[in-house]
């Protein structure tokens, strides 16, 4: 009987997990792996290859978990969920911004990255009326609280 003949090439050499010093940041992507445990992400896709796993291509950074409990009083920070929006305001005041008679035919819609508010009206004629006072109704809306931020008064006919 013949024996099989296995061509056996020299041993991969895998690396041992290594953690990146502060200094070597800008000269590696060893950032990536700073003060994470485990190998960096081409000696997991070596090992990968080697199982036949596919290779992770994502561009994702590990990060480590927090507790939901940590994050909730930031979460309430950014997204003011404990107070109102500047839509609620703005709709609050609505009549006094604008006026009874204007209020019927106008309605505001949204505010976009907190400097323009876009407002829908029923018709040209009340959008032109509300054009030419459109100085005084920012006016009034920046003097509402938490809403000074708003440059701009948007009109649209629909």
């Amino acid at each position: 009987m013949d024996a099989c003949k296995v061509r056996v090439s020299a041993p991969v050499q895998v690396p041992a997990p290594r953690r990146a010093h502060r200094n070597c940041f800008a000269k590696t992507e060893a950032w990536r792996d700073f003060g994470r445990v485990g190998f960096t992400r081409e000696v997991e896709n070596l090992i990968a290859s080697l199982r036949g796993l596919p290779e992770n291509r994502s561009r994702s950074i590990p990060r480590e978990s927090r507790s939901l409990q940590s994050l909730i009083p930031k979460l309430l920070e950014d997204h003011l969920a404990s107070s109102e929006s500047l839509e609620e305001q703005i709709a609050k005041e609505w009549e006094t911004i604008i006026g009874s008679a204007n209020a019927a035919y106008a309605r505001p819609l949204r505010v976009e990255s907190k400097s323009r508010l876009f407002v829908a009206v029923s018709n040209n004629v009340i959008r032109q009326e509300l054009f030419f006072h459109r100085k005084l109704i920012l006016e009034r809306v920046r003097n509402l609280p938490g809403c000074s931020t708003i440059r701009e008064v948007v009109l649209r006919t629909g």
